[in-house]
């Protein structure tokens, strides 16, 4: 299991690093107040900080989201071509995580800052959705064979047995 949550920070480290704004002036659209308050609760970041964000987020991305075309540009730039075909969805899950399939500004943010600053149980709820394939809040045996399969690719055929065993040291703890 420390395996792969290693390999699965390995994956948030390197697509963070290529998520990272680029400075470009101007905002079309606002932030709503109630959206604010919370993101700052969530980030620690004071409002000039956060707005600021928001407005290179909505420079790069004028319709106030990420698609997932644009999600696969971004990964592009951090994985190989066969990694970014098994993990892209993965990856995007972590992030969209009202699953309407875009990735806001908030859900942005919020990932973001919980990767890279949040709380064990934070970081936890965001890998879980990374396991969580069909989105339906419980992990199953099948998504997580399906994730363990992406993430090892051919070490998978190396320990075939790596999914009982995760499953096993969940049902002993």
């Amino acid at each position: 299991m420390k395996e792969i949550l290693k390999k699965i920070r390995k994956l948030s480290d390197q697509t963070l690093h290529n998520l990272k704004f680029i400075s470009k002036e101007g905002c079309s659209k606002d932030l709503a107040e109630e959206d604010l308050r919370q993101l700052m609760k969530l980030t620690n970041l004071d409002e000039k900080e956060i707005l600021s964000k928001y407005k290179l987020f909505v420079k790069d991305h004028p319709s106030g989201e990420i698609s997932r075309e644009t999600f696969n540009k971004i990964l592009k730039k951090s994985l190989c071509k066969n990694s970014r075909n098994l993990l892209k969805d993965h990856i995007f899950r972590m992030y969209d995580s009202n699953l309407d399939g875009v990735i806001d500004f908030e859900e942005f943010l919020s990932t973001t800052h919980i990767m890279c600053s949040g709380t064990p149980e934070e970081n936890l709820r965001c890998i879980f959705r990374f396991f969580d394939v069909n989105g339906d809040g419980y992990l199953e045996r099948d998504e997580l064979l399906t994730v363990v399969r992406d993430l090892l690719r051919e070490d998978y055929e190396e320990r075939p047995n790596i999914v009982d065993e995760v499953f096993n040291e969940i049902n002993v703890n």
